[in-house]
């Protein structure tokens, strides 16, 4: 790991990507994603580690197509005091330390490197500019394993039904006893020798307890008939309570699952819940509806409430639509409460509802602490649509026009804010967005206290910035073949428009590579810096392409990038270890010269002692360090190469 990708190439704790592991699509912050993965290990790798577990993250390929990369490694290190904020178009923003690399497009239509200290407005990131499909997506949630992933305390109020009589029931000791006997009689002494074998401490008291029972019948001293006919006490292999309440606890049946077990007739409810939720769960439009109005007009209380609130203007189409599709989902049957002569509800006490939205598809509880959930991420893209609309149809404000369809949403809850626009990304659409302050307003005479909000901008019929692509560099090229096209005389023109009057085969080879892929590009506003909040900061190495798309700006972003690639140079480094007492019968220990020469441009200068600093860091927190007895060893020296080619 080279000095100057630990030192000054990384991204602040809460910057957000798109990860997919184990078939789950969700958006994570980078520093959660990687302190989950480096907890847990010896303090020697705990600054960087190599991922054995298969996760990926979104990227552009080689063709700049959209796709999943897997993660090979994950580091972090010290937060510098400063980070640098790149701003750009449509409200997007980026923190990122000061010599991490984003990727610009040229006026020559290539993609190119360029430190964050260096942008300057004008330049153009890539951001990602197409739609991704996930591979057929999702069709139906496992309940039974979500449950399964969840810890023992999120789990304890969960309980199991139908599964009662799956567990086989446990023999008495009189009924063990007399499964010994064969034939219609025993004798006292039999019944005795068989009980002690069996490891019976009182057997007087378990042929008492047969006979007693009506199973033994004295017929002489000593001697009894063994009544076949009579039937023992119905039993069960779980406690009476449970059996007869047919509700057994998931984390007993965690941990001591019955054998052979059929999980399609189980259902799982709450403790005292009068619904239970079926072992598995149809992934269809009527679900992705649900979690739309759900995202945009829903709430939870006291764990059991389930909430949806809409205008009394939409009681014939929004409520009637959501009502629906409750029905044909969850087989449920909501109250509609009239709040007040503008407002209603449609309200569902399910205990086992509130928890499935809270627990196992992470949707929140409030609007201050809404989620999408991972499940419309990790399906197909049709279904992801159906959520996006029924959102749009609760919470989203429509403005119509002949040109240009705008459509707003707003939210309180940061961490939706950032799903929906990684939602409009995979969705291929285009959108802006902003963030409006708290503030007083006057409603109604009265003087009220509104939280932020967060705004996204979806526009429709106007082209996207995004999609612009500059042709100056082969304007001649393209007026050659098309002369009488006046739109090649514009500085830059929409993708679609190229494609719609060009083959891939009459553009430029650049050109068509930009054109045909689902990279765009977003101009650089402002770059400047700001004041770290962020005691470490993060990097993956993504398998391959060394990329990944992320941050608030959702920007195509570069990996901790080798220094000479940096600067366009092959790399070239020569190391040498040379005896200085070669004879064999030399004194231990032997002294050894070891050399490090390389033509990598190593660090600025102002980060030297920073870089010093870490090895003694390491050394005083006892962290193994490759040091000779009185020198700084292989370590200093080859710190000391790195940091002296600048």
């Amino acid at each position: 790991m080279a000095c100057r990708e630990l030192l000054e190439n990384s991204f602040p704790y809460d910057e957000p990507i798109l990860v997919r592991a184990g078939g789950k699509v969700t958006v994570v912050k980078i520093g959660e994603f990687v302190e989950k993965r480096l907890s847990g290990i010896d303090a020697l790798d705990r600054q960087y580690t190599h991922l054995q577990e298969r996760v990926e993250v979104l990227t552009l390929d080689d063709d700049l197509k959209l796709t999943f990369r897997r993660v090979v490694g994950i580091f972090r290190h010290k937060s510098p005091e400063k980070l640098w904020k790149i701003t750009l178009q449509s409200g997007r923003e980026i923190r990122t330390t000061s010599s991490h690399n984003v990727f610009v497009l040229t006026e020559d239509l290539r993609v190119a490197c360029k430190e964050t200290r260096f942008l300057v407005p004008g330049d153009r990131v890539l951001v990602p500019n197409g739609s991704i499909e996930t591979s057929g997506g999702v069709t139906e949630i496992d309940v039974l394993e979500e449950l399964m992933n969840l810890p023992p305390q999120q789990t304890g109020r969960i309980v199991v039904r139908g599964l009662a009589g799956s567990y086989p029931p446990k023999l008495t000791q009189s009924q063990l006893l007399l499964a010994t006997v064969n034939g219609g009689a025993a004798s006292w002494t039999e019944l005795r020798t068989n009980a002690s074998e069996l490891g019976m401490k009182s057997p007087q008291d378990v042929i008492y307890t047969l006979r007693r029972g009506g199973f033994l019948r004295n017929v002489r001293r000593g001697m009894y008939q063994v009544n076949r006919s009579k039937k023992p006490h119905a039993r069960y292999g779980v406690p009476k309570d449970w059996a007869h309440c047919d509700a057994v606890p998931f984390n007993y049946f965690r941990s001591r699952p019955p054998p052979d077990l059929d999980v399609s007739s189980l259902l799982f409810s709450v403790k005292q819940g009068r619904r239970g939720l079926p072992s598995k769960i149809p992934v269809t439009i009527e679900l992705m509806r649900i979690l739309g109005y759900f995202s945009s007009e829903g709430s939870i209380h006291a764990d059991y409430k389930v909430t949806f609130s809409f205008g009394a203007h939409e009681l014939d189409t929004h409520v009637r639509d959501l009502v629906h599709c409750l029905r044909q989902a969850f087989g449920v049957e909501p109250m509609i409460t009239s709040e007040h002569e503008t407002a209603v509800n449609v309200v569902i006490n399910d205990s086992m509802l509130a928890f499935f939205f809270t627990e196992i598809l992470g949707t929140g509880t409030r609007s201050s602490n809404k989620r999408v959930p991972w499940v419309v991420f990790s399906a197909a893209r049709a279904m992801a649509k159906e959520y996006l609309d029924a959102y749009v149809l609760g919470d989203g404000h429509v403005q119509l026009a002949k040109r240009n369809r705008k459509i707003t949403l707003a939210t309180s809850s940061r961490s939706l804010f950032t799903d929906l626009r990684f939602l409009l990304t995979v969705l291929g659409r285009q959108f802006s967005a902003s963030f409006v302050s708290p503030r007083e307003r006057e409603v109604k005479g009265v003087k009220a206290r509104f939280r932020g909000s967060y705004l996204i901008y979806i526009r429709e019929g106007l082209a996207p910035e995004s999609s612009s692509v500059p042709i100056d560099h082969y304007r001649k090229e393209l007026v050659s073949l098309k002369p009488r096209l006046s739109n090649l005389y514009r500085s830059t023109i929409q993708k679609k428009w190229l494609k719609d009057h060009f083959r891939s085969d009459e553009m430029p080879r650049e050109h068509r590579n930009f054109v045909l892929s689902d990279a765009g590009a977003l101009r650089v506003k402002s770059v400047q810096q700001v004041d770290s909040d962020s005691e470490w900061v993060y990097d993956l190495s993504v398998e391959e392409v060394e990329r990944f798309i992320g941050g608030d700006g959702i920007a195509l972003l570069h990996n901790s990038m080798d220094a000479a690639e940096l600067y366009g140079v092959l790399p070239e480094i020569y190391v040498r270890l040379i005896s200085e007492n070669s004879a064999v019968d030399a004194p231990d220990p032997k002294p050894y010269r070891l050399s490090v020469v390389d033509n990598g441009p190593g660090v600025e200068p102002s980060q030297v002692p920073s870089a010093f600093g870490k090895v003694f860091y390491g050394s005083k927190y006892v962290l193994r360090q490759s040091r000779g007895m009185f020198g700084l060893g292989g370590t200093m020296a080859i710190l000391y190469g790195q940091i002296t080619t600048n």
